[in-house]
């Protein structure tokens, strides 16, 4: 386990909360999630569920343009609450522990300012099905808190690779939900988003091909090929009501 002082960062609109904290509930982080009264693009509206959350668990709401600002301004909470590092992790972003335990071990040895995934797994349509080629993104999941995010999850800093595993879940959605992503994040004007999800999206199947909304062969073909049961079950976690708190 580090030493040093690290937080766990998530921005979010409208997402179900529990999977992507309870992967971090038996490690010792703050957790701050980052809740936008508006989306980054579209009209969708805003509303905060009552469900339960582990204490270490922070709901900060506030407005923001994009993402960087809203990362930066977490950022700067965390800084200005003793918080060394930050670990950056989507709602539809997951590890199993061992990589959790092994990230954490890699920030305390880290002499650069951030750290990126190697190797991210990207699945479609259900946690069963993984994207080819594999991805060659290469977001950054933790950074030293006094840097900052130029657009989007990028920084201008020093990085080193993580040789954990990035399980990305972001195409994983029922059919509302993708219309709202499409609608709502960062590339919503980079394509035609009517078509994409009637004609792509809605009709899609295994023989399909390249299929992803503003790179169409960067999707080439989706194979079947689960993730593991430790990030299924919890991607599966029902928000619980407030009440069973008590």
């Amino acid at each position: 386990m580090s030493n040093k002082k690290i937080g766990v960062l998530t921005t979010s609109f409208n997402e179900n909360l529990v999977p992507v904290t309870n992967q971090f509930k038996d490690f010792n982080l703050q957790h701050n999630i980052l809740l936008s009264r508006k989306p980054w693009n579209g009209d969708w509206d805003f509303s905060i569920e009552e469900f339960y959350l582990p204490d270490n668990v922070e709901l900060i709401v506030g407005d923001w343009n994009d993402q960087a600002e809203q990362l930066n301004f977490g950022l700067e909470d965390l800084r200005q609450n003793g918080f060394e590092w930050a670990l950056i992790v989507d709602a539809d972003e997951f590890y199993i522990k061992t990589d959790i335990k092994l990230l954490l071990m890699e920030i305390e040895l880290c002499d650069k300012d951030a750290i990126v995934a190697r190797n991210m797994e990207v699945f479609w349509k259900t946690p069963q099905f993984r994207i080819s080629p594999k991805q060659d993104d290469n977001p950054i999941i933790a950074i030293r808190t006094d840097k900052r995010f130029s657009h989007h999850r990028v920084s201008e800093c020093s990085k080193q690779y993580s040789n954990t595993i990035l399980y990305h879940f972001s195409y994983v959605r029922t059919n509302q939900e993708m219309l709202k992503k499409i609608d709502s994040f960062g590339h919503a004007y980079e394509f035609d988003r009517e078509y994409w999800f009637n004609k792509v999206w809605l009709t899609w199947g295994t023989s399909s091909r390249n299929f992803h909304p503003t790179v169409p062969e960067k999707f080439e073909y989706a194979y079947y090929d689960p993730a593991p049961q430790e990030i299924i079950t919890n991607f599966y976690s029902k928000m619980t009501d407030a009440k069973e708190k008590n």
